[in-house]
């Protein structure tokens, strides 16, 4: 993954810190939202953010503190908006992981489905 942004860096470490199995990564993440944007129909984010940070049935999202749901919660929607406005100028700037070893770029997890509870 090429530099990110400080903020980007910050979202990546808390999804990697979900108390999940396997957490969303950051690029699986921007490509879930890329798809959510360019659906015909648009999807709220109370639709999604479940999703994203994989609580049980009852929609509670895994923080102990309601600073750090909201700290996330506005972390995932500003990169949503991100790639919105990126779509309206035609100039889509996807986060890509990249092999370390060979320098290839590992598109196959942007593109990894996830399902919306």
């Amino acid at each position: 993954m090429k530099q990110l942004a400080s903020r980007l860096r910050r979202l990546d470490d808390a999804l990697a810190d979900l108390p999940l199995e396997e957490p969303m990564l950051l690029t699986e993440l921007d490509g879930f939202l890329t798809g959510i944007l360019v659906c015909p129909d648009a999807i709220p984010p109370a639709e999604w953010l479940q999703s994203v940070w994989g609580s049980d049935d009852s929609g509670v999202a895994p923080f102990d503190d309601p600073l750090d749901v909201q700290w996330f919660a506005d972390a995932v929607v500003a990169r949503h908006a991100e790639i919105a406005r990126d779509l309206a100028r035609g100039k889509l700037r996807p986060i890509f992981d990249v092999d370390e070893r060979n320098g290839d770029v590992l598109w196959e997890l942007w593109i990894e489905v996830v399902p919306v509870v």
